[in-house]
């Protein structure tokens, strides 16, 4: 988030008449309160001047509000052992420690509670941390009194550290036929919940693109180009930030390769634009919670577009269908499957467990970061297929097989059994199935 978003979500949150003992500053005033903090600081560093309290301040941060006592401070970079975009909160006359809330979603929900302190209202929570001034003034003037705190400081708890995904609920849907609208409201619900000051809502009503003029206008050139090389082994797709917006970007390449800005292909989509336009409005805001449902967003429409594409590209056997390191599913000539559920917790898991491994390295204080999954909506290993005609298709999916029963509209049946040798041959046939206009039941 940007200073000037931050500043303006903040004016939004107190309203005309601040609730509280608060002022924002206006983003004029950010330059000039920045380098009059830089000042201070740099003179007590150099050992000019002994008031501790400009020992607080940091060169990297933006100041963003003042209260009668205290001044808060937006920190773009990690410090404290904390994430980026965290909100610092000291003592401006005399103090001789820090405050933090972990991020400015919580910080702005903790200023929309009536009734309740900012700090009582953070620490009931236990997401308040603080962080001592060192007792050594040669410590004190260190620029590693920002990056490396006393070991008395509290880690950030579990509160914090625990992130939603909605991959497996976005593959449920895919592989369900799930209109994307309403699955996309379930998610912004969700993540509405969990971050008060924000109508992530109102995301869910942009609408998707025109998926057949996008790869006619976009992917099948762009495809078409690559292939003739013969190197394309998958497609990766991204969502990134711009100038005009948020924009859709894809690669044709191989494996374990990401291509650096310039090499990315871009499409500046009007669905994109819409969300971006909504989420730089007040009542959403940049945040985690709203780059979730772009992700989400983007997941639809990559099927949309393959679906849309498969036949007028020149495939060669599958290709592997990467978002955002994840592994959407795989496509053909007969367009797109999927990732079954099985096969992406596998994949998610051990994704998991090197991000872990690494922070722990790292030195992340604490446990690492966890991942908990939205819930996903129960299903059987029997799925059951009905075609507006009349037909009925049943499949079974056992530990080591799959077994299908087709039921023509006359009630002819005919029944037959295959082996599961890489655990995506059922969910490639109802893919089949449901584009041939089968709906499950």
């Amino acid at each position: 988030m940007l200073p000037d978003d931050l500043l303006r979500d903040l004016a939004h949150v107190l309203g005309a008449t601040p609730p509280l003992d608060l002022r924002p500053f206006e983003p004029s005033e950010v330059p000039v309160v920045r380098a009059q903090c830089d000042r201070l600081a740099a003179d007590f560093e150099a050992g000019a001047s002994e008031i501790a309290s400009h020992a607080l301040w940091c060169s990297e941060w933006y100041p963003v509000a003042r209260s009668s006592t205290s001044m808060y401070a937006y920190a773009p970079h990690a410090c404290f052992h904390g994430p980026p975009g965290q909100i610092i909160c000291f003592d401006t006359d005399g103090g001789d420690h820090w405050e933090g809330y972990p991020s400015v979603a919580f910080w702005l929900g903790a200023l929309k509670t009536a009734g309740e302190g900012v700090r009582s209202w953070a620490a009931a929570r236990s997401r308040l941390f603080r962080v001592d001034l060192p007792a050594a003034r040669d410590e004190q003037r260190r620029k590693t009194r920002f990056t490396q705190p006393p070991r008395t400081y509290p880690v950030f708890l579990d509160a914090e550290i625990e992130h939603r995904d909605f991959t497996l609920l976005v593959l449920h849907a895919l592989s369900f036929g799930r209109k994307p609208n309403e699955v996309l409201d379930e998610i912004a619900r969700a993540l509405d919940a969990e971050v008060p000051h924000c109508n992530l809502h109102t995301l869910s009503r942009a609408g998707l693109d025109d998926a057949v003029e996008l790869g006619r206008s976009w992917l099948t050139p762009l495809f078409s180009k690559h292939a003739a090389k013969k190197n394309v082994t998958q497609l990766a797709f991204g969502a990134e930030h711009a100038s005009g917006g948020l924009r859709l970007w894809m690669w044709p390449g191989a494996p374990g390769y990401t291509p650096n800005t310039s090499e990315r292909s871009v499409s500046s989509t009007p669905c994109f634009a819409e969300l971006s336009s909504i989420i730089a409005s007040p009542d959403v805001g940049h945040s985690r919670e709203a780059w979730t449902f772009v992700s989400a967003s983007a997941a639809f429409l990559v099927h949309a577009l393959l679906e849309a594409t498969a036949r007028s590209l020149p495939w060669e056997g599958e290709l592997s269908v990467m978002l955002d390191q994840k592994q959407l599913g795989i496509v053909d000539i007969d367009g797109f499957v999927p990732t079954p559920l099985s096969i992406a917790r596998t994949h998610l898991a051990a994704s998991r467990e090197g991000t872990a491994t690494g922070l722990s390295k790292m030195g992340f204080p604490g446990r690492p970061p966890t991942v908990i999954d939205h819930p996903v909506p129960p299903s059987s290993d029997t799925r059951r297929l009905r075609h507006p005609d009349g037909r009925v298709t049943e499949v079974v999916v056992n530990a080591d097989s799959w077994r299908c029963t087709m039921t023509e509209s006359d009630g002819e049946c005919d029944t037959f059994t295959r082996a599961l040798k890489t655990g995506w041959e059922a969910e490639t046939f109802i893919a089949a199935q449901l584009r041939d206009g089968f709906v499950d039941v």
